[in-house]
């Protein structure tokens, strides 16, 4: 069995609109505010180069000679400017970080949802990337989300895609260098609205299977057991209300998958796995949590740990208990994990909610976390991190999208 997602690294990504609205989640609704605000921010642009470049012109008829060089147009950042950033498709919500072509390197794919394309960059390892671009049949229309595995069993990593607006999942078949074929189509039900994707092992038959997160007044998950072959099963949907994202783990340690998420309240619900893609009725835990949440191991111990987009640790005492840790950060947006300083442990990034950066915060093996961290200047309205190393250093790098500038931004660990 070949999962995409290396244990090392967890990445996090999603639709709730953070930086618009931070108590509340509707991942429909802010999908069309989100491309709506991407129209507008890209007229706005569009009139204030405009009106910059006109500037620079009369001011370069008054100096005379053409010359612009007394003339600066300051924008102040944030924090440090990020590697580089890569153009990618139109409205990206999500990249996806995994070995498409079986070179140990790390390769990205954006989920383009404007233009219901993927963008596949397979990376040389020295943090350069060639690009391509996979157009969706018609049956996958507003392409949302993306993970990848090996679902059917060649030995190649293939990818699965939420489609927000044709109610399905579109898997693409790897042919190990990067290109794909086109699947089949799993249905999520009229009106479902699907977003929130994952892959994991849910029955224990070493086989990749999927959970899909549904919106439009449905409280369900789907779940698609895999047939080692690339096609899927129906099982059992379990009512998780609607989070925005949900993380998988054995978190009572008894060789079977569970499931953890935040509820209406961001109070963390856990469903313990039955082993055949079914959940036990969730327990609520009564421990506040932030919206997203991450899977990870932050102390060292046994137990499966989650990260919170609140900043809080949740160790895990391996029997489906946490002990919460102090926030040291409340962002309450995006969240992932990996090792970006090389000290072997396990550190955060985190995007700021209202701002285009995002920042790495240190971990102290414990469970704590070093505050303040380091801040990277990001495209405008970041949606998803992916994590991996890209350069080939040995330290953990993030990718995150922005779907207003249309790119991946790439900061690399220190």
């Amino acid at each position: 069995m070949h999962f995409g997602k290396p244990l090392i690294y967890a990445y996090q990504r999603g639709i709730s609109c953070a930086p618009y609205q931070v108590s509340t989640f509707d991942p429909f609704e802010d999908f069309y505010m989100t491309f709506i605000r991407s129209y507008v921010a890209a007229q706005k642009n569009a009139i204030r180069g405009l009106l910059v470049f006109s500037l620079v012109a009369l001011m370069a008829a008054l100096v005379g000679c053409g010359s612009t060089k007394n003339v600066t147009v300051i924008n102040p950042p944030s924090g440090s400017p990020a590697s580089k950033t890569i153009a990618v498709g139109s409205q990206p919500m999500d990249v996806v970080a995994c070995d498409l072509n079986g070179d140990k390197k790390i390769d990205l794919v954006s989920v383009n949802s404007h233009d219901n394309t993927l963008t596949v960059l397979l990376g040389a390892g020295d943090d350069t990337f060639t690009s391509s671009t996979i157009t969706l049949p018609t049956t996958g229309v507003t392409p949302v989300q993306a993970v990848c595995a090996d679902f059917n069993g060649d030995g190649h990593l293939d990818l699965a895609v939420s489609n927000l607006n044709s109610q399905n999942v579109t898997i693409l078949l790897g042919h190990g260098d990067g290109t794909f074929a086109v699947g089949t189509s799993l249905s999520t039900g009229v009106g479902s609205n699907p977003y929130f994707i994952a892959t994991a092992d849910l029955n224990n038959d070493t086989r990749a299977d999927l959970i899909v997160l549904n919106k439009s007044g449905l409280t369900t998950a789907s779940v698609f057991l895999g047939n080692g072959d690339g096609t899927f099963a129906t099982a059992a949907s379990p009512v998780v209300g609607n989070p925005a994202n949900i993380a998988i783990g054995d978190f009572n340690n008894d060789g079977k998958m569970d499931i953890a998420y935040p509820d209406s309240t961001n109070v963390l619900q856990l469903a313990m796995g039955n082993g055949d893609g079914t959940f036990a009725a969730p327990v609520n835990t009564k421990i506040s949590v932030g919206t997203y949440l991450a899977t990870a191991n932050m102390d060292g111990a046994l137990g499966i740990d989650i990260v919170t987009s609140s900043g809080s640790v949740l160790l895990g005492a391996g029997d489906g208990t946490f002990t919460q840790k102090s926030p040291a950060v409340v962002e309450d947006s995006f969240v992932a994990v990996g090792d970006f300083n090389g000290d072997a442990k396990t550190d955060l990034a985190m995007i700021t909610a209202g701002a285009s950066v995002v920042t790495l915060y240190s971990g102290n093996g414990d469970g704590t976390i070093t505050s303040p961290g380091s801040v990277f200047n990001v495209g405008q309205n970041p949606r998803a991190i992916a994590v991996g190393d890209f350069n080939g250093d040995g330290k953990a790098d993030v990718a995150i999208v922005s779907s207003y500038d249309n790119n991946i931004s790439i900061v690399l660990g220190k």
